[in-house]
Formats: structure tokens, sequence, C-alpha cells
């Protein structure tokens, strides 16, 4: 009788446990992607550097989202990401590449661009922003 009292216990904590590591979506969230930063500050580059970026995200909605398509404003910027089905608490990325050519100046020029998801039930904007520089080549 006790050993069954005990059994029963420890199955129940362990049961407490397993929900209070998982992700619990938030079903009132009209924010269906919670991105872990939705800016990215990079450093000074020099024009014509390649500068590789990844935003991760979390889906924190009770349904299942399908990302339909990730663009920018100008072909600089090239976006890939996941087309299947991201489940809700499930963790993606979208991993961006950034060719900096034509963007310096002297001074340096300020960049900052906007990346747009759009997906089943909506859409978000993310950004990236720094500072490209032209090289001084030498006379």
């Amino acid at each position: 009788m006790k050993l069954n009292k005990i059994v029963n216990l420890l199955f129940g904590l362990f049961i407490i446990l397993v929900l209070q590591s998982q992700v619990i979506p938030d079903c009132d969230n009209p924010k269906k992607l919670h991105f872990d930063q939705d800016t990215i500050y990079f450093d000074t580059l020099i024009d014509g550097e390649v500068l590789p970026m990844t935003f991760h995200f979390t889906n924190t909605s009770c349904d299942t989202i399908k990302i339909k398509q990730v663009y920018t404003g100008c072909s600089c910027t090239s976006p890939s990401y996941n087309d299947g089905f991201i489940a809700p608490g499930e963790k993606d990325s979208i991993p961006i590449i950034f060719k900096s050519k034509g963007w310096g100046s002297k001074s340096g020029n300020l960049v900052d661009k906007h990346v747009y998801v759009i997906y089943n039930g909506g859409s978000q904007v993310f950004f990236f922003t720094g500072i490209v520089i032209k090289e001084n080549k030498p006379k």
C-alpha cells in the first residue's frame, strides 16, 4: 500500500517536471513567431565583405506555422528558410546573407535593412543594422 502511494507520488512529480520543461504556447498571442532578437547589430564591415547572420525564433502560438515567403528590400540580402511546418513550441531559424559590396563610404555608411516573413496567419519583420566603410586603397 505504501509502495503504491510512493510510486504514484513519484509518477506525479515526473509528469509535473516533464510538463514544466516544455514550451507552453500562448493561444491568445497574435504574434505567432517570437524572435530571440528582432534586430542584429553588426560591427563595422569593409565594403565587399559578406556577412552571414541567423535569426532564431519559436512558434509561440497554438497553431502549426508554415512560412510562405521571406523577402528583403534589395538584392544585397539573401534569405533562406524552412518551408516545412513548424509545430507549436518548436524552434527554427532564418539564415540570411548580407553582401556589403557597394554600401560603403569613406566615413562609413549606416546600413539598416528589413527582412519580411510571411506565414499562414500573419507576417512579421526583423532587422539588421551596422556600418560599412570603404577601404582606403594605396595609391
